[in-house]
């Protein structure tokens, strides 16, 4: 009996300093936390990109078939030459275009990065028909599909409150104001 325990007790020492389990799961917490600070950096040079209209840099993480669900009015745009064009060409329409992330985070499996997203400009001519001189203010959320560490898919979802604001000031040929001071 005394061997058994003994035997039983040292499978468990030899068993508990054997940490590749925890090894494992540090190398996924590596993994992962990589993952999520690409996404994070990504996600900033996109927002740059929009703001400066410079979209040489997007080719190294998006995919060549990309897909951006909400970028025209709804229409889906597909294919990184096409959205490395709408993108490049919306700093053009703004005044102090401004694209502040609020707050990130990108899902455990790592397929998907989400931003809360603010965005605050004054409107020159543009193709949505928004009055020249409105004040932009729009918070919305991006989300975007990741596969081989290269965006494959993009949606953008933007606040009721904010779409009806901005349809106000196009009909009425003037927008919200910019709150300063607080975040909607």
């Amino acid at each position: 009996m005394k061997k058994g325990l003994f035997a039983l007790a040292g499978l468990f020492l030899l068993l508990s300093c054997n940490d590749d389990e925890g090894k494992q799961g540090d190398d996924a917490d590596h993994t992962f936390m990589t993952a999520a600070k690409n996404n994070i950096a990504h996600n900033s040079e996109v927002y740059r990109a929009i703001e400066s209209g410079d979209v040489s840099k997007l080719d190294s993480f998006m995919a060549k078939d990309i897909v951006d669900h909400e970028g025209n009015m709804g229409k889906d745009i597909v294919g990184l030459d096409s959205i490395k064009s709408y993108l490049g060409s919306i700093h053009k329409y703004f005044d102090g275009l401004k694209i502040e992330s609020i707050s990130e985070g990108t899902s455990l499996d790592g397929q998907y990065h989400f931003a809360l997203v603010r965005m605050t400009g004054k409107t020159k001519a543009n193709p949505w028909g928004m009055p020249v001189g409105m004040d932009m203010d729009d918070m919305s959320v991006d989300v975007v599909k990741i596969k081989d560490d290269k965006a494959t898919d993009h949606w953008s979802f933007t606040s009721m409150k904010d779409m009806m604001e901005m349809m106000e000031g196009m009909k009425m040929g003037n927008g919200p104001a910019a709150k300063k001071d607080s975040i909607r």
